[in-house]
């Protein structure tokens, strides 16, 4: 059987991006975005846009993170549609990722997605970003403080302070804050609040997409 459109651009923007995705996976990431599709029409999670944009502003655009993230478990913070957070939990199934977002529409959809395509590392939960922590049950490494949490993701972010605000009770040694950005808010990482360190801005290439693309690393001093 010939690739469609999406396989075919899935995998030469994994292929650009040195990841290692099998068919199942391409399989999952694209029945995710005909699920979004779907849902988009009555739930309008996402801007309308030609089909291969939207592979490459949220698939490839979420998936170019995942080389940069360490630990075993992460929260997207906002998640909105669960951009993105379900397709990095879709490429990287030994880690386990909270999806986590104030609107009960877009838990639900995700919530729908996780059944449908039968996901045990992922748990979409219904929460304020300041109010949320990790479930008791979170998995703890050895001699880290994190309690179970080790990385923080937000997405299209635009004031690094005010993300700060939405999560610096969760950041704690063992545990990393991402924050994936474009040109705005850049100015403000070299003045962080006390307490909070720049560990290193990484640029993002995302295949067949334009612009800029950040991924500023935040850690407790």
């Amino acid at each position: 059987m010939p690739e469609t459109e999406g396989q075919r651009l899935l995998k030469a923007g994994a292929e650009a991006l040195d990841l290692s995705i099998n068919d199942e996976q391409i399989r999952q990431l694209l029945h995710y975005l005909d699920l979004l599709l779907r849902w988009n029409k009555a739930y309008n999670l996402i801007a309308n846009a030609p089909y291969p944009t939207l592979v490459a502003r949220h698939l490839l655009d979420s998936l170019a993170v995942l080389p940069h993230l360490k630990g075993i478990t992460a929260v997207d913070m906002g998640t909105g549609a669960g951009l993105p957070g379900m397709p990095l939990a879709l490429a990287d199934t030994s880690r386990h990722w909270w999806l986590v977002d104030s609107a009960g529409k877009r838990i639900r959809f995700l919530r729908h997605v996780v059944r449908d395509l039968g996901l045990a590392n992922v748990t979409p939960m219904v929460s304020r970003m300041e109010a949320w922590t990790p479930p008791a049950a979170a998995p703890v490494v050895a001699n880290d403080a994190s309690n179970g949490l080790n990385a923080i993701i937000l997405r299209a972010v635009t004031s690094p302070s005010q993300a700060l605000n939405w999560v610096q009770h969760l950041l704690v040694p063992g545990c990393t804050l991402y924050l994936m950005m474009a040109r705005q808010g850049m100015d403000e990482l070299s003045q962080l609040p006390p307490g909070f360190e720049l560990r290193q801005c990484q640029s993002i290439t995302v295949p067949f997409l334009t612009g800029e693309r950040h991924l500023a690393m935040i850690e407790t001093v």
